[in-house]
């Protein structure tokens, strides 16, 4: 009895090779490679949609922060007028609130400031996992062209040898 075991031979393992005839052969250990290439490609594409998922989710998060930017920035100019009128009428009572203002303006300047470091943190995060999406989409249209070339290979292999067979049988008659 022919086997064979480990994992030296493209990742066949444990095998029982004395099917009857080589083409029997050849199609067990065909079925053994397609369903490791097809692991390795459901692996691959759930390493592709993770990216996805991280660059959604980055993109959120960017859009969470531009979005509380612009309020902010929205807030301060609204203050901003309202420092401008209470200058221009300083006989209203309301010059006491312009130090404060003055203060909720500056601690909205530096959570804008806050929110562009952090935006310019995740585009270089977001550029990061760019490049590495676009290496995953590589790899799994490689391993998909690979998949596609063994099956090929392999029809082509049976083909002649059923072309192979055929002569002979001929040749016989």
């Amino acid at each position: 009895m022919s086997t064979i075991s480990g994992m030296g031979i493209g990742g066949v393992a444990g095998m029982d090779l004395s099917a009857p005839d080589l083409e029997s052969a050849l199609l067990m250990l065909q079925s053994q490679r397609a369903q490791l290439l097809g692991e390795a490609l459901r692996q691959q594409m759930d390493s592709v949609a993770d990216c996805n998922a991280q660059v959604a989710g980055l993109n959120g998060a960017m859009a969470g922060k531009l979005a509380e930017n612009q309020a902010l920035s929205d807030a301060n100019a609204q203050m901003q007028g309202q420092i401008e009128k209470m200058a221009a009428n300083p006989g209203g009572g309301q010059g006491a609130d312009i130090p404060a203002l003055q203060a909720k303006m500056d601690a909205n300047s530096k959570m804008i400031d806050a929110n562009t470091q952090a935006l310019a943190e995740m585009k270089s995060d977001l550029n990061a996992l760019a490049s590495q999406l676009k290496d995953e989409t590589q790899r799994l249209e490689s391993m998909t062209a690979k998949r596609d070339g063994v099956a090929d290979m392999l029809a082509d292999l049976l083909q002649k040898m059923q072309d192979s067979r055929s002569k002979i049988l001929a040749n016989m008659r």
